[in-house]
């Protein structure tokens, strides 16, 4: 396979990942309906709002996703025919430039997580019980995405170090 190939399949495992995001947003706008439609206490009320705000917040981070990867794999694709070699020392420095935001978002979303399982216990109206499930579903959702995700681009980064100057130099070279 060519650096290109691997260039374009990681965009493509992220708008796979999106496409799951999107779905995970819809069925919480579908659920949100169904509290709002059938619900009869006033916690099944109130966290509609928050539920419909945390799934409208997931199909937007997902359409975005999907529209800057839609878009990178027109730019690699563009970069690549003008220097296989300096497409490839830029995915390089791209990768390892994005690599340590996992760590930042797995601390942020601890930090996060933690403070919607103590406002859940510490608040008892109800209003403020649903915006902290909310954190909750939020953070354990990106957490499930970023497990994906973290594992695409440790391949993907995997690929781009595997590769050299001398394999784009010399196309007849086969990996």
């Amino acid at each position: 396979m060519e650096l290109i190939d691997y260039s374009i399949k990681w965009c493509e495992s992220e708008i796979y990942t999106a496409k799951w995001l999107t779905a995970v947003g819809v069925v919480g706008l579908i659920v949100a309906i169904a509290f709002w439609k059938w619900g009869t206490i006033e916690t099944a009320r109130v966290i509609v709002l928050p539920l419909v705000a945390m799934s409208v917040l997931q199909i937007g981070i997902a359409v975005g996703t999907t529209y800057t990867n839609r878009q990178r794999i027109d730019d690699f694709r563009e970069a690549y025919q003008d220097s296989p070699e300096r497409f490839l020392q830029s995915e390089k420095e791209r990768v390892a430039a994005f690599m340590p935001n996992y760590t930042v978002a797995l601390v942020l979303g601890g930090v996060m997580l933690v403070a919607g399982f103590l406002g859940f216990a510490l608040f008892k109206a109800p209003i403020w019980r649903a915006i902290a499930l909310m954190c909750i579903y939020f953070t354990l959702t990106l957490f499930t995405l970023d497990y994906f995700t973290r594992e695409h681009a440790d391949i993907y980064q995997q690929q781009l170090e595997s590769l050299s100057d001398i394999d784009l130099s010399m196309p007849w070279v086969k990996r």
